[in-house]
């Protein structure tokens, strides 16, 4: 039993290896992009009487004497971006992407799907508090099992099978250009631009991390099946990338 374990985190640490080898050419690339983005936040607020005068209201709570109560729903798999989205578009939070930011800068994660009661009066860390104490609206439906060292098109037909839709189908949007690149956008510290140079013949190939996922509906659509999948190995990613850093 002791040996089945060890095996299973071998392999485990092995897939995050490889990704992670992947990635070291487009580390610099993402820190200047970051630096660029947080340079925008400040240009833009800048214009409006100075960078720092806007993200200190920005951090600030929608409307402090408030007592509006909001119905907030955080669909499963949603990134840090989706939701602060949400909690903009719903009146929660002033900048969706200044909450981004503070959320990474606090290194926060582990947020939960869920409807939620919320305030505008509410804090940045009594949101975050909130996100992570919420329960997943259904129950379990189905789940899908992805087996350690499927390639990309035998993952399709396990989703046909479960799903019940065309495995051919399936397999063509899982390398559409467009979904992938759509992917990208949510999942930047996971797929880079080199998937997509011409000596990739599937870009997702080895990205969809193998386990079991559940899912709250019976047929969930391949892109909510997909961003599962990413969303575990980022996790799974941040992880061992973590464990690599206290050991050096």
């Amino acid at each position: 039993m002791s040996d089945e374990k060890n095996s299973k985190k071998d392999k485990k640490k092995l897939i995050a290896e490889r990704l992670v080898e992947q990635q070291k050419e487009a580390r610099i690339v993402r820190k200047i992009v970051f630096i660029t983005a947080i340079a925008g936040i400040l240009l833009i607020g800048a214009v409006g009487g100075g960078g720092y005068y806007y993200i200190k209201e920005a951090l600030k709570p929608v409307d402090a004497s408030s007592e509006k109560t909001i119905d907030v729903n955080i669909p499963i798999g949603s990134s840090t971006t989706g939701i602060g989205k949400i909690l903009e578009e719903n009146g929660v939070i002033r900048d969706a992407r200044v909450f981004k930011y503070y959320v990474k800068f606090k290194n926060e994660a582990g947020f939960m799907a869920g409807d939620y009661k919320m305030n505008p009066s509410m804090t940045l860390p009594e949101i975050i508090t909130s996100l992570k104490t919420g329960k997943v609206m259904q129950e379990v439906v189905m789940k899908i099992t992805i087996p350690e060292g499927k390639q990309l098109k035998q993952i399709a037909g396990i989703i046909a099978e479960k799903t019940q839709q065309n495995e051919e189908e399936i397999f063509k949007q899982l390398n559409d250009k467009e979904f992938i690149t759509k992917m990208m956008g949510r999942y930047p510290d996971v797929l880079t631009e080199d998937i997509l140079k011409e000596n990739v013949k599937y870009p997702l190939e080895g990205y969809l991390f193998p386990a079991t996922y559940p899912f709250y509906s019976e047929k969930p659509t391949v892109e909510e099946i997909v961003t599962i999948m990413l969303t575990k190995t980022k996790e799974v990613l941040g992880e061992f990338r973590g464990r690599w850093k206290k050991e050096k």
